[in-house]
């Protein structure tokens, strides 16, 4: 779907953000979900936004995704708001429609979210450092601990079965004997080295179904670039990309992370 500026107004128009809009571009690095940024003018001040038409190839229940989203920002901003002042940087803050609602449904069947856009920070595509790293390790960890006292289970699946190694192992097994690139014969070694330790590689996907794993809260998508860092790299702020956020357990948030 092509988005001209006629049609962008009438998209933000219905969000509750105050003033003109001055400008706008695409943003091109993402890889699920249609980024605009946006610059509002309102009494003399700039403000920035975040606008997403999500992905719903990707993301099957939008709606669902964004009550996911909007649950757990609240709650963590809660936390914030006991400790720390600058709260706007420290959690994804939700710009709700006009009439109250976290997502808006266009004319052509897009559905569109905004947030404010959080400015004066960077992200890392690898980790550059030992402090990087340790930084990294934190937020995810500080993320786990903001929302240690949240019901996991309230929360909707996203994208079933997301960290499911059985559902992994079996796509794999269709894939070799589909063989559709011809490739069987050179990654024979990786395939006998995955079926010697599948049984290990399902242990805690088999312990989470079987109820022994507390349900909670994951982002399931750990990777460095979700975390915004101080320009100066001093600091993790915020995590980000918060789709992927679905009951689970914290174990697959650090080995995705690791």
């Amino acid at each position: 779907m092509q988005i001209d500026q006629h049609m962008l107004h009438e998209i933000l128009a219905h969000f509750d953000i105050d003033g003109t809009l001055r400008s706008f571009k695409f943003h091109n690095e993402g890889h699920i979900n249609t980024t605009i940024f946006s610059t509002f003018e309102h009494n003399g001040t700039l403000s920035r936004y975040t606008h997403q038409r999500i992905n719903t190839e990707a993301f099957k229940d939008p709606v669902a995704l964004m009550k996911n989203v909007s649950a757990v920002t609240a709650h963590i901003r809660g936390k914030l708001d006991e400790r720390d002042g600058d709260v706007d940087r420290r959690v994804l803050t939700v710009i709700p429609t006009r009439e109250g609602e976290p997502i808006f449904l266009d004319s052509q069947g897009g559905y569109w979210r905004t947030y404010r856009f959080i400015d004066q920070v960077r992200t890392y595509n690898r980790i550059e450092s030992e402090e990087i790293a340790y930084l990294f390790g934190e937020a995810v960890g500080t993320f786990q601990l903001q929302l240690a006292d949240f019901d996991g289970s309230s929360l909707s699946h996203t994208i079933p079965r997301f960290h499911d190694m059985r559902l992994r192992y079996d796509q794999l097994a269709a894939a070799v004997k589909t063989n559709h690139q011809g490739r069987l014969a050179a990654v024979s070694g990786e395939l006998a080295f995955l079926e010697e330790n599948k049984d290990r590689g399902c242990i805690i996907t088999d312990a989470f179904s079987a109820g022994r794993l507390p349900v909670r809260v994951t982002h399931n998508d750990t990777k460095v670039n979700n975390v915004l860092f101080s320009l100066d790299g001093s600091e993790a702020l915020c995590i980000i990309d918060l789709d992927t956020v679905m009951p689970g357990t914290i174990l697959f948030d650090t080995g995705d992370m690791l």
